[in-house]
């Protein structure tokens, strides 16, 4: 009896070891569990403890000692826990006593039939789908009948009890405890300890042939049996439970945005022994994002015994399977998760078809739906964050700011002589003597002179290096008459300030020698009869000296020449050039805010450089182009200021009709190319940023920005390269993978909260959380919107 409870004690142990060793898995006490029926056919031996008992045991006559056992069980095991089975059990059970007077050994043998629940010990505390060691206890109720052979060892006598009579019957409570253990799905084997407890006490009391009347007898057996359990290999419910050791692996995770599109690659890692042979797998994944879905296409896995297209994953070792899909980018999908919604199947036809929808296998099959979960965080759409900061172009006004204004007089000489003479007829002369008065008021209006040139000039008589020195010295003589003018205005008692500084204005003086272009023009102008022969000496005789000669041997021609043309060529020119005032800028912003119309085309261009304020260069422009709404340059600039404003399809208005005023205009197409990125037409922005470059434009950062959003990171760093530190550069050089540069060139763009924040994902990306923290703070500190996005991301 004591090695029966023993027996007893160690499967227990046993069990809760295995239970120990499971610990930490799953709890769902019914996950993955699918009922079956099972049949069991065991044998073993078999104890008395009564009047007449089987103890002590002697181990070296054990089969002596024992009776023979034998058992057939049919059962169903509803859940993890609970079980029914039907029990036909019976064998034979030798005890004995020997005492010196009293020498008796009984043979019974016993047949009983029962209905037994059972409760598995080892579910009750913990269950695992794939446990192959289990601990069950067992009781029940039914009726067991027996006879006995009883022999007197003394006497030699054998006598059979019950049996003539009928057998001895009793209604019996059977009890034990059990162990299985499962080779495979179907095949196991089991230990079982059984006792049988009669409901009255003195049919109990014959188990062992001698009744006494005082106790109920004990009957005991211990049995090992073959099970088959009943089951479909193809266990739906337990695959459902195991679904999670199904590992995914998401690349990129997060996933982000390149170009216009998600680029999804998912690889799956399923392990061995997972995979039964008949069944399938349908996982659809789909990006749920903030305001709506959209569902990859399906993977399909199958068993091996499995036809169709899907992947074939083997039972007895696992395998992998990998998908790379791309799907396009949405608004809303910064907010996504990437979740899979697994079916598994059983196909009812053998095969699977890879197309089918979630509906079809639902129809078609027995099925298990596995709850959605998440495989990878979406989507991180950082080219999004994208400065639209291009380089616009404004068109420059026309504004000669600085005008000058001339005025010259002329002083005449006689023949040989750079003294002034007054006295000489031209220069008594009234028109003569009006030039230079209007020279004198000229000066006195006050103008800053720039300077003033004096060219001395002779008449081409006589030697040429002699005329030469002599209009050098008339020049000086002009600039003293110049000078002694100066000094006699500011000796004057109601001298001005202007008059006053006079002589530091600066005199240039030049010799000019000869004056034939003077002579040629003089001559051309005039009525001589011979003009004609003369300009033909001047033109074909290149030296002067034989050209002088020719025209003196012409004695008529030249005795007029002397009187009329000649004298007018001995003279000092005297030129002023002064700075003619213009509006101050105070005065042209003033004129364009208040009183536009006052002001001239160029005029109004050039006050709106003047302020830095958008609007009120905006209102300038306006009114610029209703005062000339012929002019493009009012219409783009006024694009311009709209498109920093953010009003885009103002902006766009006005500049398409720069553009219909200037076709191909280079810096018009610029900034429709401007309109175009910030409307995220990138092809259309492109296209106009070439354009504008193929007809002359610099403008290569503008091209490099639309870079970024074809995913074409490399072309848009060198693009952007023009701009050391900027924040489009810095995104740039993240995306194409060159992260430390990034962090440089974002570390000294200016500070903006957009910059911090792609300075955070930067930090991020490197696995440096000081950098990450510290921008994100600076980022969130400068625009509170950022938290939500932090937060998203």
């Amino acid at each position: 009896m004591k090695k029966s409870f023993l027996l007893a004690l160690l499967a227990l142990f046993i069990g809760l070891a295995t239970f120990a060793q499971d610990k930490g898995q799953s709890s769902n006490t019914n996950k993955g569990f699918d009922p079956y029926w099972y049949l069991n056919l065991n044998v073993g031996r078999s104890l008395v403890k009564g009047d007449l008992s089987s103890f002590p045991l002697d181990l070296g006559k054990l089969g002596t000692q024992t009776g023979f056992w034998t058992g057939f069980m049919a059962g169903h095991q509803f859940s993890p826990l609970f079980g029914l089975r039907g029990v036909i059990t019976g064998g034979t059970a030798n005890s004995r006593i020997d005492e010196p007077t009293y020498k008796f050994q009984t043979k019974t043998h016993y047949f009983g039939y029962f209905i037994e629940p059972t409760l598995d010990i080892t579910n009750l505390i913990h269950y695992n789908a794939d446990r192959k060691f289990f601990v069950y206890a067992f009781t029940g109720l039914g009726v067991g009948n027996f006879y006995d052979d009883v022999t007197n060892n003394i006497t030699g006598v054998e006598t059979t009890l019950y049996k003539d009579g009928g057998r001895a019957t009793a209604t019996t409570l059977p009890y034990g405890i059990g162990a299985k253990y499962k080779f495979d799905e179907n095949w196991g084997v089991t230990l079982e300890n059984a006792s049988y407890y009669a409901f009255n006490k003195t049919a109990g009391d014959k188990i062992d042939g001698k009744v006494i009347g005082t106790d109920r007898d004990w009957l005991n057996n211990t049995s090992i049996g073959i099970n088959y359990d009943i089951t479909d290999v193809t266990n739906l419910k337990k695959m459902a439970a195991n679904y999670g050791q199904i590992k995914y692996e998401v690349t990129p995770n997060p996933l982000e945005m390149h170009g216009d599109s998600v680029v999804v690659t998912i690889k799956g890692t399923v392990p061995e022994k997972y995979m039964a042979k008949k069944a399938a797998i349908q996982i659809a994944p789909e990006l749920k994002y903030n305001g709506g879905t959209y569902p990859l296409n399906p993977i399909t896995l199958k068993g091996e015994d499995v036809a169709g297209d899907g992947i074939a994953i083997p039972y007895k070792t696992g395998g992998t399977f990998t998908v790379k899909q791309t799907i396009p980018y949405m608004p809303g999908m910064s907010a996504s998760d990437l979740v899979a919604n697994p079916i598994i199947y059983k196909p009812a036809t053998g095969a699977v078809d890879s197309k089918a929808t979630a509906q079809q296998i639902h129809a078609n099959n027995k099925f298990i739906d596995v709850p959605s979960h998440k495989i990878a965080d979406g989507v991180i759409a950082t080219p999004l964050l994208i400065k639209h900061d291009e380089d616009l172009l404004t068109a420059a006004d026309k504004l000669v700011k600085e005008k000058f204004a001339s005025k010259d007089a002329t002083i005449y000489f006689l023949v040989n002589k750079d003294k002034l003479d007054w006295k000489l007829p031209l220069n008594k002369n009234k028109q003569n003597q009006a030039v230079l008065a209007d020279l004198n008021t000229f000066i006195n209006q006050g103008w800053q002179i720039k300077n003033i040139e004096v060219d001395g000039y002779a008449s081409p008589e006589g030697e040429e290096s002699f005329n030469q020195g002599l209009s050098a010295k008339r020049a000086v003589t002009g600039k003293d008459y110049v000078v002694n003018l100066f000094k006699k205005w500011a000796a004057d008692k109601n001298a001005t300030e202007f008059q006053k500084n006079l002589g530091g204005v600066m005199i240039n003086t030049a010799s000019k020698g000869e004056d034939w272009d003077g002579f040629m023009q003089s001559v051309q102008a005039s009525n001589l009869k011979d003009k004609n022969a003369i300009v033909n000496i001047v033109n074909s005789q290149s030296d002067v000296n034989k050209r002088e000669q020719e025209i003196r041997n012409m004695t008529r021609v030249f005795k007029t020449l002397k009187a009329d043309i000649l004298p007018a060529l001995r003279r000092v020119n005297i030129t002023v050039n002064s700075y003619q005032p213009v509006k101050t800028d105070e005065q042209f912003l003033s004129a364009a805010t208040n009183n536009p119309e006052t002001l001239n085309l160029e005029e109004l261009l050039y006050s709106a450089t003047l302020t830095k304020d958008a609007n009120t260069q905006l209102a300038i422009y306006k009114a610029t182009l209703k005062q000339n709404e012929g002019d493009w340059r009012a219409f783009n600039n006024a694009g311009e200021i709209e498109l920093k404003n953010g009003n885009i399809s103002q902006a766009a208005s006005y500049l398409n009709t720069a553009n219909s005023l200037s076709p191909n205009n280079v810096i018009v197409l610029n900034n429709l190319g401007a309109v175009e990125a910030k409307k995220g037409n990138v092809k259309a922005a492109i296209d106009l940023f070439k354009k504008a470059q193929g007809l002359g434009a610099n403008e290569g950062y503008n091209a490099g920005i639309p870079q970024i959003t074809k995913a074409k990171y490399n072309d848009a760093v060198t693009a952007l390269n023009v701009k050391k530190c900027n924040h489009n550069l810095g995104l740039a050089q993240l995306l194409a993978g060159n992260s430390a540069a990034a962090i440089a060139t974002l570390k000294c763009a200016p500070a903006a909260a957009d910059t911090y924040y792609v300075l955070a994902i930067a930090g991020a990306r490197t696995n440096d959380t000081a950098l990450l923290y510290e921008s994100l703070m600076k980022s969130i500190k400068m625009d509170s919107s950022y938290k939500a996005k932090a937060g998203i991301s």
